[in-house]
């Protein structure tokens, strides 16, 4: 079984995506995959999201507050 050059499967870094569908069904694709297999990771996800959804209407709402004044959400 020990082969001189090994198989050394499929890289991660060598998978290029760019935004748009291909991206978010990737990444999308990617959890599933990790969540399928570690299932405790389901209370990490909620909590991320959760915080996600939170920031970004932060942001929003700065950002509509104040849209012509520089700072974090220009």
């Amino acid at each position: 079984m020990d082969e001189p050059n090994p198989h050394r499967g499929i890289t991660m870094h060598k998978i290029k995506f760019g935004g748009g569908v291909a991206g978010l069904t990737f990444t999308i694709g990617s959890m599933a995959i990790f969540l399928a297999s570690l299932p405790q990771l389901w209370y990490f996800l909620a909590f991320a999201a959760a915080l996600g959804i939170g920031i970004a209407a932060a942001l929003r709402i700065a950002h509509r507050r104040a849209p012509t004044q520089p700072g974090l959400t220009r």
